[in-house]
């Protein structure tokens, strides 16, 4: 019995600590997007940078790594936080990549997101 409470204790702390993605975007103030287009877009909207952070906090990602179609630029206090590129053009592969802790971070991009990211491209500034 002592070791089923220790083992439903560790599972809740260990489900209680925060992802690597949100780790290392949390923070973050300010965002640059720039699109292998040439198109760059630009926000200090809080509500744009959580929903850009939720969709790279997304499962992980199990296909090769893809054509970039942009990169993500986080920025805190004027310092960049993370870069995360981002291929989303492709259906077959669709993920963000980013370094944390020494290794690369692949994670699935979602539909949404893609719809999302292409709107921005396009310049539609919707959030």
């Amino acid at each position: 019995m002592t070791a089923f409470v220790l083992v439903a204790a560790l599972i809740v702390v260990a489900s209680c600590q925060p992802s690597t993605v949100k780790s290392e975007l949390s923070g973050s103030d300010s965002l640059v997007i720039r699109f292998a287009s040439g198109r760059t877009v630009a926000t200090t909207e809080a509500k744009a940078i959580r929903r850009l952070v939720r969709f790279v906090d997304g499962g992980s990602c199990d296909t090769s790594p893809c054509r970039t179609d942009g990169v993500m630029q986080f920025f805190e206090k004027e310092m960049r936080r993370q870069s995360v590129s981002f291929s989303y053009r492709d259906e077959t592969c669709r993920c963000f990549q980013m370094h944390a802790g020494g290794e690369v971070l692949r994670t699935h991009l979602s539909r949404e997101a893609a719809d999302f990211l292409s709107s921005l491209e396009a310049g539609r500034n919707w959030y």
